[in-house]
């Protein structure tokens, strides 16, 4: 899974629509469960368009921001008045892991935690969880361990796990922390789990890129390898909650259309695809939220061009032609969620 830096100077970036099963603070989510709606920081308007026929109420919300950028109180007041139970923090940390375990961050990370726990002193209905090192089995981040990019190793990722956590911890006592591997890159997740002392909510990020990194891949595909390591993997704490944080699909490119494929079939209750896996296999392995990555343009933050829109992960976007079509599948297989 190939992914750039997602980098935004308001201190917000892509937003997610969410699926979710809607659980209390750090409770597992129950065997049997399926999973509700959300959604992001910037996409409310789309959430409202997409699934006003569903009845869902806003919950969750995923945003992004850099570690020495000041908290947008105005977005987190604006969520919490709207409902929303949970919002994930993810931070960018943008430096090797080396230097983060060196403390360079330090002040940086104490100043965003007071910030942060300061106002959920004034909304004790929210939860607020951070989400730093997200992907940090990949190439694309400054703290990426792959191949020992940015000259870091895997050795390094846990010693830096614990520093982040111990210095943001020092401004927010139990801030809950949420750790989150990019599918299928090794799925040898205990190499660089940091401990269940030192983690509250299990994650995965995985993407259908259609047939550019891989081949058109469903919801099945993507995650089942990863969830059966994580929920197999001794180490782990299997009552932990586990969410996928980030999940989308694109427009299927030429080759991909050329064999049938679509985002409403993706969206759909076929085998592997999304409403199946909804009711299927995120029961099966207590997957208790769902994060869609409801955004135009992954790369860049920015609008695209009308010919690069196979790159697009709205659930529903005008300038395409099959946008009502896709933006019906995705309703039909949400409809009867909780």
């Amino acid at each position: 899974m190939t992914r750039k830096s997602r980098r935004d100077t308001n201190g917000l970036c892509p937003m997610a629509l969410a699926i979710l099963c809607c659980m209390p603070p750090l409770a597992a989510a129950a065997a049997g469960t399926v999973p509700v709606l959300g959604t992001d920081a910037e996409s409310v308007a789309q959430y409202d368009a997409t699934v006003r026929d569903a009845a869902h109420a806003l919950r969750w919300n995923l945003n992004f921001m850099k570690y020495d950028q000041p908290l947008n109180t105005k977005l987190f007041d604006t969520l919490a008045q709207r409902g929303v139970t949970h919002i994930v923090v993810t931070v960018g940390l943008e430096n090797s892991l080396a230097t983060i375990e060196q403390g360079k961050l330090d002040e940086d990370l104490k100043k965003l935690s007071a910030e942060l726990f300061q106002w959920q002193q004034s909304h004790p209905q929210v939860q607020v969880i951070v989400r730093p090192f997200h992907e940090m089995n990949g190439d694309w981040y400054p703290w990426g361990f792959k191949k020992e990019h940015d000259g870091n190793s895997i050795s390094q990722f846990n010693p830096a796990w614990r520093h982040v956590r111990s210095v943001m911890r020092s401004g927010f006592p139990d801030l809950p922390f949420m750790w989150c591997p990019g599918v299928n890159q090794d799925n040898k997740f205990g190499a660089y789990y940091p401990g269940n002392d030192e983690v509250e909510y299990l994650a995965l990020d995985g993407y259908n890129h259609s047939t550019s990194q891989g081949g058109w891949t469903s919801m099945r595909q993507i995650f089942h390898d990863s969830l059966v390591a994580i929920r197999s993997n001794p180490a782990i704490d299997r009552t932990k909650p586990l969410v996928i944080a980030e999940t989308a699909t694109t427009e299927p490119d030429a080759a991909a259309a050329a064999l049938g494929h679509s985002k409403a079939e993706w969206f759909g209750r076929s085998f592997g695809n999304m409403g199946w896996w909804l009711h299927s296999e995120a029961p099966k392995f207590r997957v208790g939220t769902v994060l869609y990555f409801n955004y135009p343009d992954l790369h860049t933050g920015k609008a695209l061009s009308p010919e690069a829109y196979k790159n697009d992960y709205l659930v529903y976007d005008p300038q395409l032609p099959n946008a009502s079509v896709s933006r019906s599948a995705f309703r039909a297989s949400v409809r009867d969620l909780p």
